[in-house]
């Protein structure tokens, strides 16, 4: 019920938003027989369009509670959980050293290495953890993740991904295995922490950052009170039989983190925000700030273009 009321909101503010931004922008813009000014029309529109969305958004957030995850007061058993680093000639030895500092009882750290460049193979190899490499990059990172599944997947209820720039304090494993060991989350496959930068020290860095905490404001409020969220890719808990149910991670994605949350929505699992800060790197430069967006928008065109079907052309672990 709570779900359709939110809808209902949203729904009314948005095209409020959007029908009264739209008159304002045409009577001001739109003259009659000149097609350039309906062409201007077109993008104000699509402009327009966002402004509504976050608008709404904003409303929605500053009425809502933030909703939590029910999580165990302590463990009584720990459940094995593997720790991925997944790096690609980007690997950070303080990050790696970083990752032999959880207090869980029971985890393993793999590096899941597809590096070309010898000094950064030399440099994984020095740290003497289980590490993974394949002949070939197929399915990027969807595909290393894969590997691993395929080998080592069923010794471990859980594992948590984290990229070559993540960062988590000593108690993360403890706290998350908390919230996925709790009997209400069973139909949960992915439990996604909430990420801020750590390398705040670097003005274009520190600039992008300052977003992020408005960013989270919004997913605490709203994030969970819809259903379902959709993984950032890194610093959370899979479920590992629920990832091995729906055929593994998707390979036909530049990113595979909203083409698996996709499938294991239509899987019946869901991905969930959970009360627990880690860190990862922002861009230091307005080149690497561009191309990660770009990134992202391909991400976004293949699965439209695609029609995304789901699990096709997935291969089973």
């Amino acid at each position: 019920m709570m779900v359709i009321m939110i809808k209902i909101i949203y729904s009314i503010f948005f095209f409020t938003m959007f029908f009264i931004l739209n008159i304002g922008a045409g009577l001001c813009i739109i003259r009659f027989g000149v097609i350039t000014t309906y062409i201007y029309f077109l993008f104000i529109l699509l402009i327009n369009f966002g402004i509504a969305y976050r608008f709404s958004e904003l409303v929605l957030a500053i009425m809502a509670k933030s909703k939590y995850l029910p999580m165990l007061d302590m463990l009584i058993d720990h459940p094995p959980v593997a720790l991925l680093y997944v790096t690609f000639n980007d690997a950070i030895p303080d990050l790696i050293h970083r990752l032999k500092r959880q207090n869980y009882k029971n985890y393993e750290i793999f590096i899941l290495d597809d590096s070309t460049d010898k000094n950064y193979i030399q440099l994984i190899d020095n740290f003497k953890f289980i590490t993974l490499r394949r002949g070939d990059r197929c399915g990027f990172k969807a595909g290393s993740l894969n590997n691993w599944l395929s080998k080592y997947g069923s010794k471990y209820k859980y594992f948590i991904i984290a990229d070559s720039d993540s960062a988590f304090k000593p108690d993360f494993i403890e706290k998350i295995v908390r919230y996925a060991e709790h009997p209400s989350n069973k139909k949960i496959a992915i439990f996604q922490s909430m990420i801020l930068p750590w390398n705040k020290d670097v003005p274009f860095s520190r600039l992008v950052g300052a977003l992020i905490p408005i960013s989270l404001y919004y997913y605490k409020k709203l994030g969970n009170e819809c259903s379902t969220v959709l993984s950032w890719g890194h610093n959370n808990i899979h479920r590992t039989e629920s990832i091995i149910n729906v055929g593994g991670f998707d390979e036909r994605f530049i990113a595979e983190d909203f083409a698996t949350s996709m499938n294991l929505i239509r899987y019946g699992y869901q991905c969930k925000l959970v009360n627990i800060l880690s860190y990862d790197a922002e861009p230091e430069t307005a080149s690497n700030y561009r191309k990660r967006y770009v990134r992202w928008a391909k991400q976004t065109i293949q699965l439209f273009s695609r029609g995304f079907r789901l699990t096709q052309g997935q291969r089973s672990l």
